[in-house]
């Protein structure tokens, strides 16, 4: 996304439709199945929607901001989930999870704060948007998941959004001849891949009896790897000691939230 001709958009829809092509493999593999949609309709339009914006706000973010900050600010997607699955997935409260989640919360600030003030940029305020789709769009997964076959509905999850962007803006097939290089298309594909292979061991997680609350925000330990990697690779090496203990603070929030 540090790429100037990058556009959030377009890349959100190839990023989508690559994922759910990788994923339909897998899941034909194990057996793809859909159940009666009709009834399922609103909670589909709501999945489509929120994670086709979503998509566009985290990359919007990439683009603006540093790897390493939007993956920690990203995490505080756990508030929502907290938040939406207890009322609706009526998932228990207990002091840990919210011990947990305001640690998360915590790493968030952390990672924001830039030693004089308290200011968000702009990137960061498209990772907090993200962070909030994400996180009421995974309550709504949870829900669809209990008619579904999570590899069938990860397939969905990925190619609704994508198709929702493009035919909202038919235009992008032109712009996507950025594709027709092989670099770059390769690393759209490792994407999908690493993206894709997430997506079911989460969803996978929820079937074998998880729950909404805890496995989002555990998933969220990422943001460790993320930072030392974005050093690493990318350079991002201002404010390290912020972002280390941010990542911290969310990786000890994560650990009350399992």
């Amino acid at each position: 996304m540090k790429e100037e001709q990058s556009d959030p958009f377009i890349y959100t829809i190839v990023f989508q439709l690559t994922v759910s092509v990788v994923v339909a493999i897998y899941a034909f593999y194990k057996g793809f199945q859909l159940p009666s949609l009709l009834p399922l309709w609103p909670f589909i339009l709501l999945m489509t929607v929120f994670y086709a914006f979503a998509s566009v706000a985290l990359l919007n973010a990439f683009k603006l901001s540093e790897a390493s900050e939007v993956s920690v600010i990203s995490s505080s997607r756990s508030l929502w989930i907290l938040f939406v699955a207890i009322p609706f997935l009526n998932e228990s409260l207990t002091t840990k999870k919210v011990l947990g989640t305001l640690l998360v919360v915590l790493g968030v600030v952390i990672v924001s704060w830039t030693g004089k003030k308290f200011k968000l940029k702009k990137g960061h305020l498209f990772a907090l948007l993200a962070a909030f789709l994400f996180g009421v769009a995974f309550v709504n997964d949870a829900f669809l998941l209990h008619s579904f076959s999570f590899p069938s509905y990860t397939v969905m999850a990925f190619f609704l959004p994508g198709l929702f962007l493009l035919l909202l803006k038919p235009k992008s097939i032109k712009k996507m001849k950025l594709f027709f290089n092989f670099n770059r298309l390769v690393k759209m594909v490792l994407l999908a891949i690493f993206y894709g292979t997430a997506a079911l061991a989460i969803y996978a997680s929820y079937q074998a009896g998880g729950e909404a609350s805890q496995i989002a925000p555990i998933s969220q330990s990422s943001v460790i790897l993320t930072v030392l990697l974005a050093a690493i690779f990318l350079n991002e090496r201002g404010r390290f000691v912020n972002k280390i203990a941010g990542a911290i603070a969310v990786f000890i929030g994560v650990i009350l939230l399992k």
